[in-house]
């Protein structure tokens, strides 16, 4: 029987032989608990939270043993002709089953979580097989060297409603308005022809990537992979992952651009890090948080980015989201988090009003966003063919922000994360109008509505060393 439905979930019960996949977090060595692992997370202290690689091997033989397939990221990417980070081993054990073996072995019931929105007459739905009820699992005694084994919950994709759209809003053309409002477009005029840049590789993670005509009328380099756990990258139901790369791609044309298809997130994130070379991840979808501390389940996303940030040197771009409470994992002090703003058709700048800020609960230091990109009405390409006007909202602000630390790279490849996120919020160009989902009102200087204001590419840029 299946679970009450909420609002925009729904809940059925998935057949025994349908696949699962799921994350398992190796106990490093000194940690007792889960509860401490998280607090480790949360104080970015990475170092003592990597597990010894003879313990990884050893928990995926025990899986095997159990009957379970461990997914290999580094030879998936190899067998797609990829390059695979070889510096740092995956920090975490990724594995599936179907439906049935989990339960036997975990002692759990498991549900299919379906998240619905609709944008218009367009309706976005991602869903995921996830633990019934939200309940922990038993972990048994013979994968002793496991803390943790955790399946996320499908994400929000930080679209609008139609509701929130301005008479005065104009419609920002891709790639030329966004480029331009975003000042993109004059450090693209600042290289000369021919001048080469630094090979710059950046990767999105969504919902698929289509071969629309509009990549394919510009000289765009874009690699289209899936996640060892799902397929067909270059199918994009929802036309998320496509208006999503478009955006990037506007204020960064010349970087090396991976579209990720995710199914579970995790997995999606651990490859996207995997990619070698790869030094921006552009993430458009957000997790709600409840009270603290949130659940299980968002721990492995956590650790992943903490991983990339401080380990692997990539700047991780996260939306806020759009009509929300606190979200993750923009609460993360490492991450570039990003929210909305509007433009009207005389260019004037405003917090565009679905634009999800918060002072963190856990710490209220924490403030989000950390600045904007452009989350009105733009023209955006929609799966398979054809362009139409809709709020970009936060899913379309964040890939801009990206493409953005993109040109910082190429101008300075040494730059590190923390010097990139610095970088653009220094270069932001303030916001003094509106506010924010939150109530909070945008005003001279830094405010919880925009943060340090609008990308700016050029003085960012500018102030590169």
């Amino acid at each position: 029987m299946s679970l009450p439905p909420l609002p925009d979930v729904d809940f059925v019960v998935p057949g025994d032989t349908e696949l699962v996949s799921f994350s398992v977090i190796c106990r490093p060595a000194g940690v007792q608990s889960v509860e401490e692992f998280r607090e480790r997370v949360l104080a970015g202290d990475v170092d003592s939270l990597l597990p010894d690689e003879a313990v990884l091997d050893r928990v995926s033989e025990q899986l095997r043993g159990y009957g379970f397939e461990v997914l290999d990221v580094p030879a998936h990417l190899r067998a797609g002709g990829i390059d695979a980070a070889t510096h740092l081993p995956v920090p975490v054990v990724f594995a599936r089953g179907t439906v049935g073996r989990f339960r036997d072995v975990f002692r759990v019931e498991l549900t299919r979580m379906i998240r619905r929105s609709d944008d218009r007459d367009l309706r976005h739905e991602v869903s995921a097989i996830v633990l019934r009820g939200r309940t922990s699992l038993e972990l048994p005694t013979a994968i002793s060297d496991a803390l943790v084994v955790t399946i996320p919950e499908p994400p929000l994709l930080a679209m609008s409603s139609d509701d929130v759209v301005a008479g005065n809003d104009v419609c920002l053309s891709l790639p030329d308005a966004v480029a331009h409002v975003t000042r993109a477009e004059a450090v693209h005029s600042r290289w000369k022809p021919g001048e080469p840049r630094e090979p710059v590789r950046a990767a999105v993670i969504d919902t698929g990537f289509a071969q629309h005509r509009y990549f394919e009328q510009r000289a765009y380099r874009i690699t289209r992979v899936a996640a060892p756990d799902t397929n067909q990258p270059d199918v994009d139901p929802r036309s998320h992952g496509t208006f999503v790369l478009a955006n990037l791609l506007a204020c960064a044309p010349e970087c090396d651009a991976f579209g990720v298809k995710f199914l579970n997130i995790d997995i999606a994130f651990g490859t996207a890090m995997l990619i070698a070379g790869v030094r921006v991840i552009s993430v458009s979808w957000v997790f709600e948080t409840g009270s603290e501390p949130v659940p299980d389940w968002v721990l492995t996303l956590e650790f992943l980015i903490l991983v990339a940030v401080k380990k692997l040197g990539i700047v991780v771009v996260v939306g806020s989201g759009n009509a929300t409470n606190e979200t993750t994992p923009a609460r993360l002090p490492y991450v570039v988090a990003v929210g909305g703003v509007a433009v009207d058709n005389a260019f004037s700048l405003r917090a565009w009003p679905q634009s999800t800020s918060f002072a963190s609960r856990r710490d209220p230091a924490r403030v989000v966003p950390d600045l904007c990109g452009v989350a009105s009405q733009i023209n955006l390409p929609m799966a398979p063919a054809g362009m139409e006007c809709r709020e970009g909202a936060t899913s379309c602000a964040t890939p801009q922000v990206a493409g953005v630390a993109v040109l910082l790279l190429q101008k300075n490849r040494r730059l590190t994360a923390f010097e990139v996120k610095a970088l653009l919020m220094l270069g932001a160009r303030d916001v003094r109008f509106g506010s924010s989902f939150g109530g909070h009102q945008a005003g001279p200087g830094p405010d919880l509505a925009t943060g340090f204001g609008l990308v700016d590419a050029l003085t960012s840029w500018n102030l590169v060393p």
